[in-house]
């Protein structure tokens, strides 16, 4: 360590910096007395002009809201980044890995673009309103689909255009695929801080997702969230909603009347339903329309100071896989705030809970994913560098 500077007459020594750590254990004194949060920058739901200000606001938390003790759990989905580290030892290590994060999803602002929710709705149940909408939206922008290239289609197909169909089922499994990377790392997540005491934070930073009916994650994610007893934060990274793309200059072309004012409602409503139910129905809460991303991570550092931890029997005990609603209120309090969860599902009828990847233990993975050092079998680790090499 380097030495202390020099204090002056009737001064206090400076206090030498703290080493960073070269061997890592999981044989050290367990000490669980900080907080545990996990930051889930989500880079396969995040485009390149919001990226900086998320990273901006998650580092000023790491570097300002965090305590002595507190443990902090850096995932990125995409990139297959896992970094736990205890503060303030390793706080250099992660700022050093959020630096590194970049985002992965490319804005489409190809002339038939489509949403990932219109892409839903029409691709699953055949919303007749919203793929009316697409197509009013393609004639407007010139579009040429299959209909204009075959006018036997109007009269064969009335109602469907297998080219805006097509489109859907494309777009639909794209989107499909981002909510697996996304989701299943949530879901990782809540699984690894499970068998730790207390209430536990899970900050999810996106641009945010649908909400799919039809991917069993979202069950198994509010599940896994009450039996780790962990909240979801859903901080939106968009900033502040502006008008769709379609009316901004760089388009040039105006919607259709009819859709002008539904277009605005489904910006904030369509494109993060998924994410902000997540929040909801796991007793956090949602951050959204604001640039200021680092004030919404300091609301959540202040909530984790003090909690209630309320439990209950229930009466209903069918094993129906069913959700089951909950409301949590104060007698007496007027003007208060109650955030709480909004209900459980209850077990499925085959008793399964944890969904296991093939090939996984998830003991052991819960314990590499855990951000407290498990000492079941002893290890230590450490780096060395050698000298550069070259080709050949």
């Amino acid at each position: 360590a380097p030495p202390a500077e020099e204090a002056g007459p009737g001064e206090q020594p400076a206090p030498r910096p703290r080493p960073r750590r070269r061997v890592a254990t999981n044989l050290d004194k367990d000490d669980r007395q900080g907080r545990p949060f996990m930051i889930v920058f989500d880079d396969v739901h995040t485009t390149y002009r919001n990226a900086p200000a998320s990273k901006a606001a998650a580092a000023k938390f790491i570097s300002e809201e965090t305590a002595e003790g507190d443990r902090v759990t850096l995932v990125a989905p995409g990139a297959g980044v896992w970094r736990n580290g205890r503060m303030p030892e390793d706080r250099e290590d992660l700022l050093e890995a959020l630096e590194g994060l970049e985002a992965l999803r490319l804005p489409d602002t190809a002339r038939d673009r489509m949403s990932d929710y219109e892409a839903m709705r029409i691709h699953n149940v055949r919303d007749y309103e919203v793929l009316n909408r697409v197509e009013r939206r393609y004639a407007k922008f010139f579009v040429q689909t299959a209909r204009e290239l075959d006018p036997h289609t109007r009269d064969f197909r009335r109602e469907q255009d297998p080219y805006i169909t097509s489109k859907a089922a494309e777009t639909y499994y794209a989107a499909t695929a981002r909510n697996h990377v996304s989701l299943g790392a949530i879901e990782r997540g809540l699984n690894s801080l499970e068998r730790l005491e207390g209430r536990k934070s899970l900050i999810l930073v996106s641009e945010g997702f649908v909400y799919d009916i039809h991917l069993p994650e979202f069950k198994r994610i509010v599940t896994a969230s009450r039996r780790a007893n962990t909240a979801i934060y859903f901080l939106n990274s968009s900033g502040l909603e502006a008008l769709p793309m379609e009316m901004s200059v760089e388009v040039g072309t105006q919607l259709p009347d009819e859709d002008l004012g539904f277009s605005v409602f489904a910006l904030s409503i369509e494109r993060a339903g998924g994410s902000e139910s997540l929040a909801k129905d796991t007793g956090g809460f949602t951050v959204r329309n604001s640039n200021d991303l680092a004030e919404g991570f300091k609301r959540i550092g202040d909530e984790t100071r003090s909690y209630y931890l309320v439990g209950y029997n229930p009466t209903n005990t069918d094993r129906d896989g069913k959700f089951r609603k909950i409301e949590v209120k104060v007698p007496g309090r007027k003007n208060i705030t109650i955030r709480a969860r909004r209900g459980y599902y209850a077990p499925s009828p085959d008793g399964s809970t944890v969904a296991t990847t093939e090939g996984r233990d998830p003991e052991f993975q819960g314990a590499l994913d855990s951000p407290y050092e498990t000492d079941a079998i002893p290890l230590r680790i450490t780096h060395y560098v050698r000298e550069e090499t070259f080709l050949g």
